[in-house]
């Protein structure tokens, strides 16, 4: 049902020009893959060059210098697109665009970055979302929303007014990298957008689909309950509702 963009030249692209320790694709596309995997969803790892279609959400975590095929992909895909901060960031020849980040996926969300910034590892920039709070961490930019933006909205903002989340149809952009432990509320909003139906936040709780098959793997010592995560009409081939250490499958 969802699918994350990696790519290693982005990720050496991190590594050459990372702004602050340990701030790299890879961690933040694993960071973003707890977090969805935390909510019963499943996900597939794939290129840029890759077939979009079919999925519910694809996710492009942070990828600087981004292909003609994945622009190509997102337009034409009929899921919900959700794209996070230093997107766009480069050029093939690591400029900054002239247009600004995020250079040709401003297509799909008709936004302009004007500053960014790392935040300490002891910094936290709070936001504020239908009630509820998150935090940003480790990077956050600041944006504005250009003139031909008709449809574009300011779904979630920083604790100062400014946007966090911009959305412009089916299109996500996220201003900031979004703290794990804080932002289950968020990827459950957008999950729903998706039309996916996600669980409440597990612990050691991971579900992976593969066919008409759905495993749930518990990898903690406390017994976890399936019943938020089962499939309607689900049978169990092997285990039960009650999801002890290693792994049931129905």
């Amino acid at each position: 049902d969802v699918a994350i963009v990696f790519d290693y030249e982005g990720q050496w692209t991190h590594s050459i020009q990372p702004q602050g320790m340990g701030m790299d694709l890879l961690r933040q596309a694993f960071e973003i893959y707890s977090g969805f995997r935390s909510i019963g969803q499943s996900i597939d790892i794939l290129p840029q060059t890759a077939n979009l279609s079919g999925y519910r959400l694809i996710i492009v975590p942070g990828i600087p210098i981004v292909r003609s095929e994945l622009i190509a992909q997102l337009r034409a895909c009929d899921g919900e697109v959700l794209i996070l901060p230093r997107s766009g960031s480069k050029t093939g020849h690591f400029h900054i665009p002239g247009n600004l980040p995020p250079g040709e996926l401003r297509e799909f969300v008709a936004i302009r970055v004007l500053r960014v910034e790392s935040l300490r590892p002891s910094v936290g920039e709070a936001v504020e979302m239908q009630g509820s709070n998150l935090t940003v961490v480790n990077w956050r930019e600041h944006v504005e929303l250009l003139d031909d933006a008709d449809d574009a909205r300011v779904a979630a903002t920083f604790s100062d007014g400014s946007p966090f989340w911009v959305r412009q149809g089916r299109y996500h952009y996220l201003c900031g990298w979004p703290d794990l432990v804080s932002s289950s509320s968020l990827f459950e909003t957008i999950a729903k957008s998706a039309g996916l139906r996600p669980g409440p936040p597990a612990l050691s709780l991971r579900l992976r689909r593969c066919g008409h098959l759905h495993f749930a793997f518990n990898y903690g010592r406390e017994t976890e309950s399936l019943a938020a995560y089962l499939p309607d009409g689900a049978s169990f081939v092997l285990g039960g509702a009650l999801a002890q250490y290693p792994a049931g499958l129905l």
